[in-house]
């Protein structure tokens, strides 16, 4: 790979779409429930955190496959074992990144249940699910193990949803009750609740409701219904369709009304209310999903909020999650100004699909063809893949998982910077996790780790300008093996080729920032801003250097009225998080807002 140094300035007033660090990670648990488990990100994570056995065997997870979406998986394909981390994928999501949320525990829901809990079970002779504990000591197994009856066919059709008669929901809160018996002896069942009779030993109760870390297993059951209802945990109810939600609603209810009812209930004082729509109602829909974008020069906003430069010419790896999604961006020195660069081209995998869109001229490929999309239609592709074109602007969707969306951007900044250029913003309609990386971090809800090499290594802030552009630039730089861009080769003057034989990387010699401006055009410059209401640093900075470099006054209006970012990394500085700054949320990728570096 040939690498070639040029000075590039550091230009300010591209389109950025701004992104909320603080998600929901279940969208829509009705669209949540149709992914595969085996294509998550944390599946990984899930079958190395916890055994499954089936009658005592150790099931090997890569043998576990899965066609979405699941509610066409035919029922003897949707097996216990995918039942089983359906569950556990919503309890690893429901509060990650929380602390100190629930009453009996410091941890996640997630963290708490594999503190004592290191196995699964699935039992074809087992009458109904419970605490094993350490059933397999014999082969030197230590793990505790909870024990699943094996589900029928009727049985297994309701666990396709979250909320049902036997739905995912109540398998999660009998584990749930399950894993506070492995707590201990103070956590065993009574028989003294007043509506049931004392002498059936199938009758079981607990002491008393204490919302404390004494939290009984009828007690967790009843919080946790009651707090995915009203969207403290986010299981996605308040973001479904008026139908979905109203049946998962219904079915949440009737279940932890049936501890609580006076003539059911499971406690033999303090018993907690039956939860209605006036006690207890519903969550608003919160959930914003993540985003990210590589905008003008170009500007980086990662899947985590942090905001940064980066100011190189080639073709890089923008985010990748996994064989089936993929976006590398390609970009390009200006014609009259070789030293600024932007996006020229997009290429993403979705699927099993290649999809990219280039410039000069303005064309979209599939699978290495040229291909003619009206305004203001779709094209539909394998796996769930769409593409759609309104205008300049191209929306790539694989199901409701991930949305490309890429913008040619050609208006009177053309004339300025001398040719057109792309604004590319990927959402994620889940959390981003295991193999995620590229420029737009890793997804993971901590923008200090985001500035890392492909390899995963972190590097130590403040980070120099050789370590930022000549590790880690360099190791997001494509090869010519992975590259996505390729197409039938074209030919002709001004043309841009389809295919890149050779990925030449350019990087800056130095930066260039509001400190190199001359004391009088500084003066001006700054002025114009502050006469724009533009008050707000890094934008007040940022909004100088533009309006210097295009030697426009008007440019300052564009920064006025815009809301900082939350997170920015300078080179040579590090990392720092902008004060005062409210949430933003882009669910659908449109550039909503326009900023700049600082």
């Amino acid at each position: 790979m040939t690498q070639k140094y040029t000075t590039a300035f550091w230009l300010a007033f591209a389109w950025v779409i701004l992104t909320n660090p603080a998600r929901a990670y279940i969208c829509d648990s009705a669209q949540f429930f149709e992914q595969c488990p085996t294509a998550d990100p944390i599946f990984a994570t899930i079958v190395s955190d916890f055994k499954i056995r089936r009658d005592g065997v150790v099931i090997n997870a890569a043998t576990l496959t899965c066609t979405p979406p699941i509610s066409a998986l035919p029922i003897n394909a949707y097996t216990d074992e995918l039942v089983l981390l359906q569950a556990l994928r919503a309890i690893y999501y429901m509060d990650l990144g929380r602390s100190n949320h629930l009453p009996w525990t410091s941890k996640t829901l997630y963290g708490w249940l594999k503190e004592n809990l290191g196995g699964f079970e699935i039992s074809t002779t087992a009458s109904f699910d419970y605490w094993g504990g350490q059933m397999f000591l014999s082969s030197g197994d230590t793990a505790n193990y909870f024990v699943i009856r094996a589900k029928s066919d009727a049985t297994r059709e309701f666990q396709r949803k979250w909320a049902g008669p036997a739905g995912i929901s109540t398998m999660i809160t009998l584990m749930m009750h399950e894993r506070r018996h492995g707590d201990g002896s103070a956590f065993n069942h009574l028989r003294c609740c007043p509506a049931q009779d004392p002498a059936n030993p199938n009758n079981a109760c607990d002491q008393t409701y204490d919302e404390s870390l004494n939290l009984s297993p009828y007690g967790i059951q009843y919080w946790l219904e009651k707090n995915w209802i009203s969207g403290y945990i986010n299981v996605g109810v308040g973001c479904m369709t008026p139908t979905d939600q109203a049946d998962a609603l219904n079915w949440m209810r009737q279940d932890v009304n049936s501890r609580v009812n006076p003539a059911t209930s499971n406690f033999c004082t303090n018993t907690p209310p039956v939860l209605t729509n006036t006690n207890n109602p519903p969550g608003n829909c919160n959930c914003t999903g993540i985003s990210g974008s590589s905008t003008g020069e170009p500007h980086i906003t990662t899947l985590d909020g942090l905001y940064y430069d980066f100011q190189a010419a080639g073709d890089f790896l923008l985010t990748e999650n996994g064989p089936s999604f993929s976006v590398q961006v390609r970009q390009r020195w200006t014609p009259n100004r070789p030293n600024v660069a932007f996006n020229k081209a997009v290429a993403m995998r979705m699927g099993k699909t290649r999809i990219a869109v280039f410039l000069d001229p303005t064309r979209l490929v599939v699978d290495g063809r040229d291909v003619s999309l009206a305004d203001g239609k779709t094209l539909s592709l394998p796996d769930n893949v769409g593409v759609t074109r309104n205008g300049n602007v191209y929306v790539v969707k694989h199901g409701s998982a991930e949305t490309v969306r890429v913008v040619a951007v050609d208006n009177v900044w053309v004339t300025i910077l001398g040719g057109h250029f792309l604004d590319v913003s990927v959402s994620l309609n889940y959390v981003a996790g295991g193999p995620m990386r590229g420029l737009l971090g890793n997804g993971n809800g901590d923008s200090q780790d985001d500035i890392a090499t492909r390899e995963g290594k972190v590097l130590a802030q403040p980070v120099s300008f050789e370590e930022f552009y000549h590790r880690y630039g360099i190791s997001m730089s494509i090869t010519p093996e992975e590259s996505l861009f390729g197409e039938e080769p074209r030919k002709g003057p001004g043309v841009e080729p389809g295919v890149a034989e050779e990925n030449v990387f350019e990087a800056p010699t130095k930066l260039y920032t509001v400190k190199n401006l001359g004391p009088r055009e500084y003066k001006s410059a700054r002025t114009a801003c502050i006469k724009a209401d533009v008050e707000a640093q890094p934008l007040l900075d940022a909004c100088t250097l533009d309006v210097a470099v295009l030697r426009s006054p008007a440019v300052a209006k564009l920064y006025t009225g815009v809301a900082a970012p939350a997170a920015v990394m300078e080179v040579g500085a590090g990392i720092r998080i902008v004060p005062g700054t409210p949430c933003r949320t882009n669910v659908t990728g449109k550039d909503s807002h326009k900023t700049s570096h600082d």
